[in-house]
């Protein structure tokens, strides 16, 4: 019996070395029959080389045959061809893509990228039950609207005296106000086109109008430098937001319908509309190339830091300024809410002793500062901090090869051995928490990375790998992997369980890493260089390795990172502004997606003969 289960496992183990030899053949020709045209062929002949069920795989999973499919992935039907696009988006179901130029609206289907229709103009909105379209036309000054599944238009244009410059639907889909080049905005009757009332009142040309989130209310903006807030059912002004010399480019409410917040050139209005005219409005100075944070905590307030020697704590429903928090000596840097968003936690970066400060979130007090120090005294710099999960605690990255950990109190284990951990031979770069609070991870220039027990302060293990400095180290969304980057132009992920290297990264300098929400990819970027003329983004798939996808970043562009939900990219330029773009479909959406369109499609079997597949 035991011979025989030996044969068993000698025989599985080459029938695993033949099928994974028989993968990488089949990937190789079909990258050589999508170049001779076949992408077709191509694709069918790939999907016989990856397992049906990746969690439980039938045969190995090779980088060959995933780099394959994500270089022909976008051929065939998955490029939509539209010229001079100017804008995407999805339909609230996510079946149906439009893409408008300024004349014409194409419908894609979602998962095949086959060609629906054409609508004329210039598309708007999606109606919020994503039964309708709205486009405008500059040729004619019109509105139309259509069946978003049809194509069909469902009634007659809605003419204007000019060139409508947008159209927004109610939130109930019933009613669509629109904005043209007039002092008026209109209302009109989304099933039948009919046109409604004007609102009237405004002096000069209205640039912008928006339903509040119950649909009750509209508001305005205008070049007469003022605000009106509407009555959606009849039409009535309601209340003049004014008091401002400058023009109101756009406004919206508050999503509680409290307050209304419009864009004043290089301000920001916020009014509280409950209250009388006589306290309406506060303005908040709103500087970009000074702005450096804007978080925003769960009491509706926002900190804003700068470059100059204070930070502003604001709240957002009333506008005015509750405190400032002031350091003269060197600048508020960066500014972070605790999770509860009780404290605020503020670092400097000047040319006196680097320290961090902590203020009540509610009233802008200072509670206490902190100052790091060697034995001899010497001041540390504050690379980074992080809280826990649970908000109970806060690590920092120091230099002279020093981890701090405390409470978020930081006075009960001041000047305690046991809140330093102690390991590294270089000044540590970063420090985070696992996303259970249990272990933490740091990186360090000694070319290496360690994880640590969170309660017992103890070394877990070292991650080492690395040439060069490991300038940063984070974990996965599920806390399973970690990613750390070096400047030895590598980034390398790790079991966090094990300590094991699982695959290197390799491009040129990666300046940072972010993983996607459902830790299936990960995104590397490098930004331009006097070597380099522009930066790049790529896109790795976390279980093999594999390059999935390069981008190319503007010259300015100086982070990348995905949205919270997975579905964008967002790039920050240095100009203060940022690029968001759809992000590049996964390994497996690229499967299931491949998978579906050859789903009654089986190779025949003189194809599987002239491949050697039988």
């Amino acid at each position: 019996i035991a011979i025989f289960a030996a044969l068993i496992g000698v025989w599985k183990a080459d029938q695993t070395v033949i099928r994974r030899n028989e993968s990488r053949l089949i990937a190789e020709k079909a990258l050589e029959l999508a170049e001779e045209g076949d992408v077709y062929l191509a694709k069918l002949l790939l999907l016989n080389t990856i397992p049906k069920d990746l969690e439980h795989p039938e045969r190995p999973l090779t980088p060959e045959s995933v780099s394959a499919l994500a270089k022909i992935f976008d051929e065939e039907s998955g490029i939509l061809r539209h010229e001079d696009v100017e804008q995407m988006r999805y339909s609230p179901d996510g079946k149906t893509i439009v893409s408008s130029s300024w004349s014409e609206v194409k419908m894609w289907d979602a998962l095949t990228g086959k060609y629906l229709g054409t609508l004329s103009g210039s598309f708007k909105n999606y109606s919020p039950d994503g039964k309708t379209i709205v486009t405008t036309s500059a040729k004619d000054s019109t509105a139309m609207i259509w069946n978003a599944k049809t194509g069909k238009q469902i009634c007659h244009p809605l003419k204007h005296e000019g060139r409508v410059q947008s159209a927004v639907y109610s939130p109930d889909s019933k009613t669509i106000v629109t904005v043209s080049d007039s002092l008026e905005a209109r209302i009109w009757d989304a099933k039948t086109g009919k046109f409604l009332y004007p609102l009237i009142g405004h002096k000069g040309k209205v640039y912008s109008a928006s339903y509040s989130l119950d649909g009750k209310d509209i508001v305005t903006a205008s070049k007469d430098s003022t605000v009106r807030i509407w009555n959606a059912k009849t039409g009535k002004c309601l209340r003049i937001l004014e008091g401002f010399k400058c023009e109101a480019r756009s406004a919206v409410f508050s999503p509680n319908g409290k307050n209304v917040a419009a864009l004043l050139e290089n301000k920001i209005g916020i009014w509280n509309v409950d209250v009388s005219p006589e306290e309406v409005w506060k303005i908040l100075p709103y500087k970009t190339s000074l702005v450096r944070s804007l978080p925003k905590n769960p009491n509706n307030q926002i900190v804003v830091t700068n470059n100059n020697q204070s930070a502003k704590l604001w709240d957002v429903s009333t506008g005015n300024c509750l405190s400032t928090l002031s350091n003269p000596k060197d600048g508020i840097y960066t500014a972070s809410y605790s999770p509860d968003g009780k404290i605020i936690a503020t670092t400097y970066r000047g040319r006196y002793i680097p320290n961090v400060t902590f203020w009540n979130a509610s009233t802008g007090e200072e509670l206490y500062e902190r100052n790091f120090a060697n034995s001899q005294g010497d001041p540390l710099k504050i690379f980074s901090a992080s809280y826990s999960p649970d908000g109970k605690s806060i690590v920092f990255a120091l230099s002279g090869s020093l981890v701090f950990i405390s409470d978020v109190n930081m006075r009960d284990t001041i000047g305690k051995k046991s809140s330093f951990l102690i390991g590294h031979k270089g000044d540590v770069k970063s420090a985070s928490y696992s996303p259970d609070g249990k272990t933490i991870v740091t990186a360090s220039a000694d070319s290496t990375a360690i994880i640590w027990n969170a309660s017992t302060r103890k070394q877990i293990r070292p991650l080492q790998g690395h040439k060069h400095e490991v300038v940063s180290a984070s974990y996965s969304h599920n806390g399973k992997i970690i990613a750390t980057n070096s400047i030895d132009r590598t980034t390398k992920l790790w079991d966090a369980s094990t300590g094991k290297c699982l695959h290197t990264l390799t491009s040129d300098y990666i300046r940072g890493v972010s993983f996607s929400p459902d830790d299936k990819s990960i995104l590397t970027y490098e930004v331009a260089s006097f070597l380099r003329n522009a930066g790049t983004i790529k896109i790795w798939d976390v279980s093999t390795g594999v390059c999935l996808k390069t981008i190319t970043l503007p010259k300015n562009a100086v982070s990348a990172s995905y949205s919270p939900d997975g579905k964008s990219i967002v790039v920050i330029l240095s100009s203060g502004t940022a690029m968001i773009r759809k992000a590049p479909p996964t390994f497996q959406e690229m499967l299931e997606i491949t998978r579906k369109r050859f789903q009654n499609r089986e190779l025949t079997r003189e194809e599987k003969r002239r491949f050697y597949l039988e």
